[in-house]
């Protein structure tokens, strides 16, 4: 808004308030206070004064709100919420029939993104996890397998690489837009039973095309999650087939 526009809109709004709400207060003062007696001028001054600062303020609020929608519209809004995880267990390249993960705990993170502002790519994923004990440790992320199974037996789940949500997030998530996909990480130095234990904590960390830093958070609450279907993913999530 240029300032003919402000001056325009102010005056209108000032006129607006005097016609009503202005004038109601000066006819209350003349049935009242000043009744059967004229209205002082400086009465009227200031109403109208107060009129033109409460003019002021309107037109000013309906702009700053006008710009943040604005703003809001042409800066990502991504918000990520973590899904589902599969700790521990065993990682087998079901191309090649061999362990994938050799050394440490691996975690299979299944999470989604949603994006409420203009495009944008998620990138930069880190992991960490939170004990109960205060014990923090960062994971390691790995490359998801084209086709590869994770967890134990009776407790496993089969993922394409296809859907590897660092690839899947760098096509940029249109406003209203939503993805979801998988990350592998591998934490060193710390038990499957200590990152399952009930009240730890597992962070997960990214970044907009903006360098914007985001987290979204999981508490573990002790019990095992079914194998569930995620709309937007390549393949259940399934027990295979021996």
């Amino acid at each position: 808004m240029d300032v003919n526009d402000f001056l325009a809109a102010l005056f209108g709004d000032w006129v607006a308030l005097m016609s009503g709400i202005g004038s109601v207060v000066l006819l209350v003062l003349s049935l009242t206070a000043f009744y059967n007696k004229p209205t002082p001028r400086w009465i009227v001054i200031a109403v109208a004064a107060i009129c033109f600062f409460l003019a002021s303020v309107r037109v000013w609020t309906t702009e700053h709100r006008k710009y943040l929608e604005e703003a809001r519209k042409n800066t990502p809004q991504l918000v990520a919420e973590i899904q589902q995880l599969c700790v521990g267990g065993s990682t087998t390249d079901r191309d090649t029939g061999k362990p994938y993960i050799k050394d440490g705990t691996p975690v299979l993170v299944i999470a989604t993104v949603e994006n409420t502002g203009m495009p944008s790519v998620a990138r930069g994923w880190k992991a960490s996890v939170q004990t109960p004990e205060g014990k923090v440790v960062v994971g390691e992320s790995h490359y998801v397998p084209p086709n590869i199974i994770v967890g134990d037996k009776g407790n496993q789940r089969r993922l394409s690489g296809d859907d590897a949500l660092y690839d899947k997030a760098m096509t940029p998530i249109p406003q209203g837009g939503a993805i979801t996909g998988v990350l592998l990480f591998v934490f060193k130095d710390i038990t499957a039973e200590q990152i399952f234990k009930t009240n730890s904590i597992v962070t997960l960390e990214f970044e907009d095309i903006l360098k914007k830093k985001l987290t979204a958070t999981f508490k573990m609450s002790g019990k095992r999650d079914e194998n569930l279907y995620f709309p937007g993913m390549k393949s259940p999530l399934i027990q295979p087939k021996q």
